[in-house]
């Protein structure tokens, strides 16, 4: 590998740590919560509140729990909830008050 090849991929691998959007992709369940979010944001017009967002991913992951893609465990609310306050944590999903 020549130098700027390996400056070009240090360089993704910047952007993976820092930015958002590789770091979404980067997850290995992203795909679930993305459909998830999706799906939840598409029959709302406004903010939706944490926790039903944290049933509807523990649903999801209920459904996939015998995809090895996705590595599901068995308590599915536990793992949406650790899940959901990652994202938030890395400010992939912004949780808001309410007012």
């Amino acid at each position: 590998m020549d130098r700027s090849t390996k400056e070009a991929a240090l360089g993704l691998v910047n952007l993976r740590r820092q930015n958002a959007a590789w770091q979404l992709l980067a997850s290995r369940r992203a795909p679930l919560i993305i459909t998830c979010l999706k799906s939840l944001f598409e029959r709302r017009d406004a903010s939706i509140p944490v926790d039903e967002m944290e049933q509807a991913l523990a649903d999801m992951l209920a459904e996939h729990a015998n995809d090895e893609e996705f590595e599901v465990g068995t308590d599915y609310v536990l793992e949406a909830r650790r899940e959901l306050r990652d994202w938030i944590s890395r400010r992939l999903v912004v949780e808001r008050r309410a007012t």
